[in-house]
């Protein structure tokens, strides 16, 4: 299984102040390492507003983009609201909107960078007019002209399977897909969300008995989009019940989600859980969402040694041989 990983918050002093943001990406890029991640994503916010000053002061380059390794993909999310526009930004759809002046962006730190950004992300609940065809036809202008020794290689996380947009690669979000919604948990943290509740509690650490339930029947109905080579589902590590996380040191309000869900669950659990959404529906890649939200012993559990997933790799071809 390929892992990568999202990122979709930026808050409190990660945002304007440089040590903070320094140990802050030096987290994330050893995660990275650590794990083997090999796309991942860092949010890019307005460099005109004060909320956007690690974007203009070079820190995502400094501090993230050029600690990434080789074998890792580096990706924005793209904060380009429509209803809340870049500092000089133009009406949407024509030159010099919001989404050209983060294309700019991306277009000078590429300039700069030893590594460059090679993948873009969109969040389809907040780029709201851009997520739509004629969202994607600017984008994809946008692309040539600012990017155009790259591949194109941007995706929202849509609303749901085509033939709503995608984008030229998607990243659909797995979760909220109908397995929370017998224990009455609707999208806001409260008692219901919370263990023991969630079917990511009752079933923590079995990934067979977890599938076996409304999150497995999701996957199942659209493994023929989600196992695309351009598709890179997205299951959550969110942990409402609990503050350390990522994200803990920054912020008071749900800084490790709405929900108990994979965070709830050891790292090693939820990576038995990845091999077996990869034996069972031919998945074979998949984002963890989201960065802040990884909880914080996960940072100092130990990878797989070689040994270990070697043995993982076989026992999941032995197990698809037998059941040819």
């Amino acid at each position: 299984m390929k892992i990568g990983i999202w990122h979709e918050k930026i808050v409190g002093g990660v945002q304007t102040d440089e040590k903070t943001f320094q140990d802050y990406a030096t987290k994330y890029i050893k995660f990275i390492k650590d794990n083997n991640i090999q796309r991942a994503f860092f949010l890019l916010m307005d460099p005109g507003k004060k909320f956007g000053t690690y974007a203009k002061n070079g820190w995502i380059e400094k501090y993230w983009l050029n600690k990434l390794p080789t074998n890792c993909e580096a990706g924005l999310v793209m904060d380009t609201e429509p209803t809340s526009t870049w500092v000089g930004a133009n009406t949407i759809f024509k030159n010099g909107d919001t989404m050209e002046l983060a294309f700019q962006y991306v277009s000078n730190l590429n300039k700069t960078s030893n590594k460059k950004i090679t993948c873009l992300g969109f969040d389809y609940e907040n780029v709201a007019a851009y997520y739509s065809k004629q969202g994607e036809n600017w984008i994809e202008s946008l692309w040539k002209k600012y990017c155009p020794n790259i591949t194109l290689d941007y995706g929202y996380n849509p609303k749901g399977p085509p033939p709503k947009p995608q984008g030229n690669y998607s990243y659909p979000e797995i979760y909220w897909v109908g397995e929370l919604a017998p224990v009455g948990c609707k999208g806001k943290e409260g008692p219901k969300c919370k263990c023991p509740n969630t079917p990511y509690c009752k079933n923590n650490g079995d990934p067979t008995t977890l599938l076996n339930g409304k999150l497995g029947d999701y996957i199942e109905n659209h493994k023929s989009w989600l196992s695309q080579p351009n598709v890179w589902p997205m299951f959550s590590v969110e942990c409402l019940s609990q503050t350390n996380c990522v994200g803990s040191p920054y912020t008071k309000t749900n800084p490790c989600g709405v929900v108990d869900a994979f965070g709830t669950w050891t790292k090693d659990d939820f990576m038995k859980f990845l091999n077996t959404v990869e034996s069972k529906y031919g998945i074979t890649q998949a984002m963890m969402y989201e960065w802040n939200y990884i909880p914080t012993d996960w940072l100092t559990t130990p990878p797989p040694t070689l040994f270990n997933r070697i043995i993982t790799s076989c026992k999941l071809l032995i197990k698809k041989y037998l059941s040819i």
